[in-house]
């Protein structure tokens, strides 16, 4: 089980690297910073208003974007998650292993602020996730099962 956890955890960090070097290609462009560090994070969380201690399920950083410019963040994280299309929810079950009825959100922040800015965007359908894979909520084999919960 351990070894399917790390293999899919493997696609995911490939799978947001090529997002990463097919976003450096397109007409995005994103104001340079002084420094070369990824400052703008997407993140995906289980509730609108997560809390300053609660983790994201996922949180890719990329491009330097200048600290005022939060907009430009969020138009990454839009992209990213066209681009991803439908295996974002699959990235999301490699993540989460077993979920029962998540609804994501999608965050952003720059410059490692500490509050988290809602983007506006969630996935407006329950997600459920069975041994690392998506599957219809409506089919849950298992009791419902939440983890040491990612998302508190």
């Amino acid at each position: 089980m351990r070894s399917i956890k790390f293999i899919l955890l493997l696609v995911l960090g490939i799978s947001i690297q090529c997002f990463f070097a097919s976003t450096r290609k397109s007409n995005i462009s994103a104001d340079a910073t002084s420094d070369n560090e990824k400052n703008c994070e997407c993140a995906v969380f289980g509730t609108k208003t997560p809390t300053e201690s609660q983790k994201p399920i996922i949180n890719p950083k990329f491009s330097s974007v200048r600290c005022d410019r939060v907009i430009t963040c969020v138009r990454f994280c839009f992209t990213m998650l066209y681009e991803m299309g439908a295996h974002f929810l699959d990235l999301l079950c490699a993540a989460l292993g077993h979920y029962t009825n998540l609804t994501p959100h999608v965050h952003t922040r720059v410059c490692g602020a500490k509050r988290w800015f809602f983007t506006g965007m969630l996935i407006d359908k329950e997600v459920c996730c069975q041994d690392y894979k998506l599957i219809d909520c409506r089919y849950q084999t298992e009791a419902p099962f939440e983890p040491d919960d990612p998302l508190a």
